[in-house]
């Protein structure tokens, strides 16, 4: 098992790179801000939410909230405020609005009925146009505008056991960060490898996590690779906010790019 954290220098951006494969592992991707926190905040404001988008995302559901949550059992507790993330889904159950106090998220999953993967120049408009839905919901609700801390991108891959890779000794042929051990008798036929690594990326950081597990949906054995990047806005302006995004997004490529080898890369038929 290896965790390793990393702090780069910081430098200016770099250039945009192409990342586009035959066979993409990306099985969901995320686009969000997390801004600060509303007072008075309760369940009441999902609906009033939802209204504004039911017509795209006609299904509801509720999960816990991202982050830590306080429980308290007090007498006659108030249940209106309970902390919970609201989650509007559309009827193919690809794309998805995540909603909780500080927090907007607009997903695309692949799903086994629609596989296909949506690049992020196509999914960005759709999240444009779901986040000025939901200012002007919450202009609705507060008399305040919303402040963004910062703007966020993920990238959830999952590495099939036997299809992308085979044994986690030959980690060193698909990461180009882990070197595993060059003596034969010591340190050898791993049976699971976890990697974490956070980066300093320009006014944010970039996060690179592989944590093996087993697919719900099909009882495979994967290693799900997640790329994360987060800039901090430096305005309060769509366009910055935007941008933002975009900068995430050339963060997150060029780190995929770099943390994934050309071997493992040739497996999903990179194009050039």
């Amino acid at each position: 098992m290896k965790k390793a954290t990393a702090n780069a220098r910081i430098a200016p951006d770099p250039p945009r790179r192409t990342l586009d494969f035959e066979k993409p592992p990306v099985v969901e991707t995320s686009l969000g801000f997390y801004f600060s926190p509303m007072p008075k905040w309760n369940l009441i404001n999902y609906g009033l939410i939802w209204e504004k988008f039911r017509a795209k995302y006609p299904s509801a559901e509720f999960k816990p909230p991202i982050g830590e949550m306080q429980l308290s059992l007090t007498p006659n507790p108030d249940f209106t405020d309970l902390a919970l993330r609201a989650l509007f889904v559309d009827n193919s159950k690809t794309q998805l609005v995540q909603i909780q106090n500080g927090c907007f998220l607009r997903n695309w999953r692949k799903t086994p009925e629609i596989p296909r993967y949506q690049h992020y120049e196509k999914v960005l408009p759709a999240f444009k146009e779901d986040w000025l839905i939901f200012v002007a919901s919450m202009r609705e609700l507060y008399p305040v505008d919303l402040e963004v801390r910062r703007c966020e991108m993920t990238y959830f891959n999952h590495l099939v056991r036997g299809e992308d890779w085979d044994d986690f000794s030959d980690f060193g042929d698909y990461y180009s960060v882990w070197r595993g051990s060059t003596n034969p008798d010591i340190l050898v036929n791993p049976r699971m490898i976890t990697i974490g690594t956070v980066y300093e990326i320009p006014h944010g950081m970039l996060q690179i996590n592989s944590q093996p597990g087993i697919r719900q949906t099909d009882g495979k054995e994967v290693v799900q690779l997640t790329v994360t990047a987060h800039v901090i806005p430096t305005r309060q302006s769509n366009d910055e906010l935007f941008y933002c995004l975009d900068r995430c997004h050339v963060a997150n490529v060029n780190a995929f790019l770099e943390f994934t080898t050309e071997k493992l890369q040739q497996r999903w038929k990179r194009k050039q």
